[in-house]
């Protein structure tokens, strides 16, 4: 029988989470910005859980509707948060 791995998730919603100070939310992946503003609080606390907790970020935003998950992954690690991502 197969023993499945467990681990610890953050569902990661970046509007009103680490609420974006200005309208920043990305209209199309053409002009998608790199230079997001982040609530500085914000980003600090998600760092000190995901440090304490090892959980896992999946990222759970209108913006994927708008661009790539991996665009989404360049601004957060902008503001240092570098994953693990699922």
């Amino acid at each position: 029988m197969k023993t499945r791995q467990k681990f610890k998730v953050i569902f990661l919603d970046l509007d009103g989470v680490v609420s974006p100070l200005k309208k920043h939310v990305p209209k199309s992946e053409d002009h998608f910005p790199v230079d997001v503003e982040f609530s500085p609080n914000a980003i600090k606390n998600l760092k000190k859980l995901l440090q304490e907790s090892g959980a896992k970020i999946v990222i759970s935003s209108r913006w994927l509707s708008r661009t790539n998950v991996q665009a989404v992954m360049l601004v957060l690690a902008s503001h240092g948060i570098t994953g693990p991502f699922v």
